[in-house]
């Protein structure tokens, strides 16, 4: 099974304001890519040279993990 590394990167505050917090996530050693939570939304954004982030509300990230507690 791969060593899961999790870096945060906060902003001074504890609620988020106009700074995202940023999370990054490694799988033994190697950069899968980052979470960018918002007050808005949360963000994937895969390692590599990907220019574009992978976008979902928080009303439609809840529905999907709802959806997928179901099957865990």
């Amino acid at each position: 099974m791969p060593k899961h590394e999790i870096a945060l990167e906060l902003p001074q505050q504890f609620f988020l304001a106009s700074k995202d917090m940023v999370i990054a996530v490694r799988s033994d050693g190697e950069l899968l890519g980052r979470v960018k939570i918002s007050k808005g939304s949360i963000d994937w954004m895969p390692a590599g040279n990907s220019r574009y982030s992978h976008r979902m509300s928080w009303e439609k990230f809840r529905d999907m993990m709802e959806a997928t507690k179901a099957r865990a």
